[in-house]
């Protein structure tokens, strides 16, 4: 689905009629009421209802100045609505595999610790003269034991900033479905954070200011993350 750019546009400062030349806004058929148009003046307002080929309605008065022949776009809010839907299928395979990567986990525990009570028990038979080269074994065995740990906990952090960051990345798709801000010319963000949110460590994020955090809304830097505000 793509934005509809066809013929020319003319509209009216104070007023929410819009007039088409060489459109057909209902012929596409992917027009629909609650659709965003992007106006000749960089805003974006919803339409109230598509009357014709060559007219449709806003919602709200056109604050730009009176313009004819004027290009345009308009944005189906289902769009969005894809969009959002993509990013909950990206979020149940992220937990798919969390729990793939934990049960290969609970397989290494308890290969580990079998491995352990079996050389435990055959220290425990072996003559004194066995003694020091079991415990060179063992000592060995415990290298090897904290390396295959430590690499499972770092695995386990990994899996963790990745699960951060996705759900970092649903709570703005969110924020954008709710209040969409699409701009081909200008990147924009909303001034108002209506959604918690959560900046995943050693991740960098920015906005353009101000922002306003919405009532009961939390935002969350975690360690190694940054957040800047250009004003």
């Amino acid at each position: 689905m793509t934005w509809y750019t066809a013929g020319s546009i003319s509209l009216t400062n104070g007023a929410t009629a819009i007039t088409g030349v060489g459109t057909g806004f209902q012929t596409v058929g992917t027009i629909n009421a609650g659709d965003i148009l992007y106006a000749p003046d960089g805003k974006l307002y919803q339409i109230a209802s598509v009357n014709s080929d060559l007219s449709v309605t806003l919602a709200s008065a056109y604050q730009g100045s009176t313009a004819s022949g004027a290009a345009y776009a308009i944005i189906p809010i289902a769009m969005l609505s894809s969009i959002a839907s993509q990013v909950g299928a990206l979020t149940t395979a992220t937990n798919s595999l969390l729990t793939s990567v934990n049960l290969r986990k609970s397989d290494l525990d308890a290969y580990i610790t079998s491995a352990l009570a079996a050389q435990s028990a055959a220290t425990s038979q072996v003559a004194l003269a066995a003694t020091q080269a079991t415990l060179a074994t063992s000592n060995g065995a415990t290298q090897v034991a904290l390396a295959a740990t430590q690499a499972a906990n770092a695995l386990t952090a990994r899996i963790a900033s990745e699960a951060a960051r996705d759900a970092s990345t649903a709570s703005w798709t969110a924020a954008l479905a709710a209040q969409p801000l699409i701009n081909p010319q200008v990147l924009m963000n909303p001034s108002t954070i209506l959604v918690d949110l959560a900046i995943p460590s050693f991740y960098n994020a920015s906005s353009v200011g101000p922002i306003t955090i919405g009532e009961g809304v939390n935002v969350t830097i975690n360690d190694s993350a940054n957040w800047s505000i250009l004003l």
